[in-house]
C-alpha cells in the first residue's frame, strides 16, 4: 500500500475510535430498552445478577416508571449500524494494509454514514461550521481590554455598557 493509502486508512481508525464511545452508548441504550431497563454490561451476558459487585443495576429495585422512551424504528436502525460497524472494523483487522483503493472508499463510505447518523446537534453544527453562540453588537462599549474587576471598582452597572439606558 501506498503512504496515501496507509494515511486514509490510518485516519479512518481514528475516525473509528472517536465513534465508539458512541456506539457503545446507544447499545446500551438499546438493551436497556430491549430488557425492560434490566441490563448491566457485566452480569446479563454472564446471567449472573451481582457478578460485578453490590452497586450492580440488576440488584437494585426496579424503576417501574422509568424505561427509555425508544421506537421500534430507531432500535432497528441502531442495530443495523452496530453490525455495519462490527463489519468494517473486522474487515479492516483483518486485511490491514494490504487493500485496494476501492475497499478504502466502501469503507469511507460506510464509516461517514455511521458517523453522520451518531452525531449530536452541537458536532453537526461544528462540522458544518455554525456558529453555536449569536454575536451581540455592543456598540463598541465592550471590547478586549473590558473586565468585569474594572466595572466593579467603579461601581457601575455592567447592563450600561450592553444595554445602555437612554
Amino acid at each position: 500500500a501506498t503512504l496515501r493509502l496507509k494515511a486514509r486508512i490510518n485516519a479512518l481508525r481514528s475516525t473509528l475510535e472517536e465513534i465508539k464511545l458512541t456506539f457503545q452508548a446507544r447499545q446500551l441504550l438499546a438493551r436497556l430498552a430491549q430488557h425492560g431497563s434490566l441490563y448491566c454490561t457485566s452480569c446479563t451476558p454472564l446471567l449472573q445478577p451481582g457478578a460485578c459487585g453490590r452497586t450492580c443495576p440488576l440488584l437494585r429495585p426496579r424503576d417501574r416508571l422509568w424505561a427509555p422512551e425508544i421506537s421500534g424504528k430507531w432500535l432497528e436502525r441502531v442495530n443495523a449500524e452496530f453490525i455495519m460497524y462490527r463489519d468494517v472494523v473486522e474487515d479492516m483487522g483483518g486485511r490491514g494494509y494490504n487493500v485496494h483503493p476501492a475497499t478504502v472508499r466502501r469503507w469511507e463510505r460506510v464509516i461517514a454514514t455511521l458517523r453522520d447518523s451518531g452525531q449530536t446537534c452541537t458536532e453537526a453544527h461544528d462540522d458544518a461550521c455554525w456558529q453555536l453562540i449569536k454575536r451581540i453588537d455592543c456598540n463598541g462599549a465592550v471590547d478586549k481590554t473590558w473586565n468585569f474587576e474594572e466595572r466593579w471598582r467603579k461601581r457601575l452597572d455592567i447592563d450600561d455598557d450592553i444595554a445602555p439606558e437612554k
